[in-house]
């Protein structure tokens, strides 16, 4: 047995030694942690002193209070150049008891994404402390143990650096710093402008608009009166409960962009296939078996996937008129490919009136609709749908002999009449993504504004120095009024990012301002290449001995001269950078093209996370079509172009990525295999897209009204209790906390969001009494844990007495 158990012990020691020591040593001397490097920082964290000093100094405050901390992000991840590093969640919210704001604190926080944004644009802006104040925000901390390299080019931060955060910093009269801790600078906020957590507000100011208007109205904010700021976007079905109570009136409103029709024309093919597919015709046996499945789908759907269904079914009819044609169809002649021979023309009738039926619908269902994220993504796949079936209604009336179209005229015009009814109801457009041919009227700016009273209003259009992309030298701009006679308003610049253009009367109720956009200068230098040909011109890949040839041409679109860009055996490109580019905006880019030989024409462009004025990238990497293997440059447009060999003009909108940094164009001849590739390209204009919102700044209506007393009280963090004194008419209450529906009042009062995020109250009732704020989701929360804590002293019980059980049996 000895020797069994030496024989036994030996192997197991190894096996010990080997899955225990061995194979995990790299736990055992920490090599597992990952340790900091150039780019990431480690896993291991020294907490440095001057973070608990911090921690102390903020503590000792019991006031209550919020902390805004620079730089901003956006994922709510940090990374701090400490002595071994930290890269994860930011640790800002175990500093102090006190909170800490973050742009994804909730999506009620407007203002801090605000504040981020007028950083990043570098705008001209004295009022921080006013919008601060609105938010209970006490200090502003200048974090200077970041790792400013770990953010450059980072899409979860904003272009936040030193030298713009100072540049910020220093335009604010009313911010002080009170204290420098380490690496730590507290910026505090007038302290009269710092709103209790809760109060009844003095001033009542209404915004007709969205959040987005805090940063233009902020001069003419009063938080020192008790102020409450509300926003009719935030409150859409509320607002009747604000007529007649409000002090002051803003009117802010973005520019309509308006889709011209795309410059290339596409066979009905082409724009059948961006309808929903569909393989049973109508003209089939099978066909009822869809109309089936149909009316069962949308019976049995909730509302939200049913107004979808009905959405595609629209789609569907006019993919299945398509069908129909094609199927019965020969191509007689190259203009009417789809002049039909034998057609069942009810049939198609019958289908094209099964898609006006599901729009009828659809109008009603919209109107129903009263969840906002719902509203928001209906009404993108509604303005996609609209696009796409007005395209295709084009196409069709082209396609289609005199006899057919005069068939279909009064059921074709009918849904046509539909679809643009809906576009002119959903014709803003919030996202222009890359790539397309569509146009923007870039010489005028159209705002649909609603005045909330009769009286003079001050016009106001944002700044964000315009001069650097227009040219304001006449230092006018003119306007219309509800398409009256013309006006042209003397510019006016003032200190807070606003231009003035004076006095406007309005009467209660729908307006339109139709804005003359001053000329935009053109972001390209010598877009003609009347001065030579770029300095951009390189082969792809790198090599030396490849012919590669950019000269100007005499073949021009415009000018003199155009570029004449000739390749052999190998790839050429010239590139140039947009010039003042600036984040967050929308460019038009428009350039004329002509083939010539080989390759047809090839357009780019190129997106840097560095503000590099020339793309950044490695020529032996590259794939032309997919874009760089180097992440500091992105193709986000990569477009072949018809060989033609006439002149032809081309136009698209480009909105560049959160992270780029600069911006520019690139024009290929790509190679052959045999022979040379040669194109030419002219006229390249870039200009910026008028997007500026508009400010009307209302007449000071009334003063406060008589005001009742309060005094609150924090029973727990979800309950406060509020002693009311002497309330003899109606007010609001505002309670400072992020607005959620769980958050009621025991008293009858209309729940309303306030000042961009904050919970707050219309009560009407009058007299001494007790309101107690309690946020209701807490007691599911304790009723769950009760069930559960009861649960488990059940389950212990029942196992401990029929344990006794058993031992008494034995």
């Amino acid at each position: 047995m000895k020797k069994i158990g030496g024989v036994i012990f030996l192997p197991l020691t190894v096996l010990f030694i080997l899955f225990f020591v061995v194979l995990v040593w790299p736990f055992w001397n920490g090599q597992v942690v990952r340790s900091d490097t150039k780019v990431w920082p480690g896993v291991r964290v020294k907490i440095p002193d001057y973070w608990w000093e911090a921690r102390k100094w903020l503590t000792a405050q019991k006031d209550f209070f919020r902390v805004l901390p620079l730089p901003m992000s956006k994922t709510y991840n940090v990374a701090f150049d400490w002595e071994q590093g930290y890269s994860g969640g930011d640790p800002m919210h175990w500093l102090s008891t006190q909170s800490f704001l973050f742009v994804n604190t909730g999506k009620t926080f407007k203002i801090p994404e605000l504040v981020g944004g007028l950083i990043e644009r570098e705008a001209k802006f004295k009022s921080l402390d006013k919008l601060l104040g609105f938010l209970n925000v006490k200090y502003l901390l200048l974090r200077e143990d970041i790792r400013w390299d770990f953010l450059r080019g980072h899409n979860w931060w904003f272009k936040q650096t030193p030298e713009n955060i100072n540049l910020f910093l220093n335009q604010q009269k009313d911010l002080s710093l009170v204290k420098e801790i380490g690496k730590y600078k507290f910026y505090e906020i007038k302290p009269e402008y710092l709103l209790p957590h809760i109060y009844v507000p003095q001033v009542l100011t209404l915004v007709s608009g969205e959040a987005g208007a805090f940063v233009d109205i902020a001069p003419y904010l009063r938080p020192d009166e008790k102020e409450a700021v509300i926003i009719t976007e935030q409150n859409e079905d509320k607002n009747n409960y604000l007529e007649n109570q409000f002090n002051q009136s803003f009117i802010w409103q973005k520019p309509i962009l308006l889709l011209k029709e795309e410059t290339e024309k596409l066979s009905l093919g082409e724009v059948a296939d961006s309808l929903p597919y569909t393989r049973i015709l109508p003209s089939s046996r099978l066909y009822f078996l869809i109309q089936i499945k149909e009316y069962f789908g949308k019976l049995f759907s909730p509302f939200s996937k049913e107004l979808g269904l009905r959405l595609t079914f629209t789609g569907k009819r006019l993919r299945e008129v398509y069908g129909l044609l094609e199927k019965q169809s020969i191509p007689l002649v190259p203009q009417k490919s789809y002049v039909v021979k034998q057609i069942n023309k009810e049939l198609v009738l019958k289908t094209i009136k099964r898609s006006i039926l599901e729009w009828q619908i659809i109008e009603k269902q919209v109107g129903k609709i009263t969840d906002k994220d719902f509203k928001e993504k209906m009404a993108e796949e509604i303005k996609n749908q609209v696009l796409n079936q007005q395209a295709f209604l084009a196409a069709l009336k082209e396609e289609l002999a005199a006899d057919q179209e005069e068939y279909f005229h009064s059921s074709i015009a009918e849904l046509e009449k539909i679809l643009e009814d809906r576009k002119q109801k959903d014709i803003e457009v919030d996202r222009i993504t890359s790539g397309g041919n569509k146009k923007i009227n870039s010489q005028e700016a159209i705002y649909q504004i609603e005045a909330p009273q009769d009286g003079q209003y001050e016009l106001y259009v944002r700044d964000d120095q315009m001069a650097k992309y227009r040219d304001l030298s006449n230092n006018l701009i003119s306007f219309t009024l509800d398409k009256e006679e013309k006006q042209e308003r003397t510019i006016e610049f003032t200190d807070n990012n606003l231009i003035s253009l004076g006095g406007l009367y309005l009467t209660k109720g729908l307006h339109e301002i139709n804005l003359s956009v001053p000329s935009a200068y053109n972001l390209i230098s010598d877009p003609s290449f009347e001065e030579g040909t770029w300095s951009g011109a390189v082969p792809m890949p790198l090599n030396l001995k490849s012919e590669i040839n950019a000269t100007q041409s005499a073949d021009a679109f415009q000018g003199d001269f155009s570029l004449k860009l000739s390749s052999n055996q190998n790839n050429a490109v010239v590139f140039t950078p947009i010039n003042n580019f600036a984040y967050g905006d929308i460019y038009k880019v428009s350039f004329a093209a002509k083939y010539a030989e080989g390759n047809q024409p090839y357009f780019g462009v190129w997106e840097n996370d560095t503000e590099s004025n020339l793309p950044d990238f490695n020529f032996q990497k590259i794939n032309p079509r997919w874009g760089t293997a180097d992440p500091q440059t992105l193709f986000s447009v990569l477009q072949d172009l018809p060989p033609d060999k006439n002149w032809r003009h081309y136009e698209f909108i480009i909105k560049p990525q959160d992270s780029t940094q600069s911006l520019g164009l690139a024009f290929f001849s790509l190679q052959l295999k045999v022979g040379k590739t040669v194109n030419l390209y002219d006229d390249v204009r870039v200009e910026r897209i008028f997007t500026k919102p508009i400010l009307l700044k209302g007449p000071l209506l009334k003063e406060a009204k008589n005001l009742p007393n309060i005094q609150f009280t924090k029973l727990r963090p979800t309950k406060y209790q509020v002693d009311v004194k002497n309330a003899t008419e109606p007010y609001f209450l505002v309670f400072s906390e992020s607005y959620h529906p769980g958050w009621q009042a025991s008293v009858e009062g209309e729940h309303l969001m306030i000042n961009g995020f904050a919970n707050g109250w219309f009560i009407k009732k009058t007299g001494d009494y007790q309101i107690i704020l309690d946020f209701r989701p807490q007691k599911i929360y304790y009723i769950s844990m009760s069930i559960s804590v009861l649960a488990f002293l059940t389950a212990m019980i029942f196992l401990l007495s029929k344990r006794r059980k058993n031992e008494g049996k034995k």
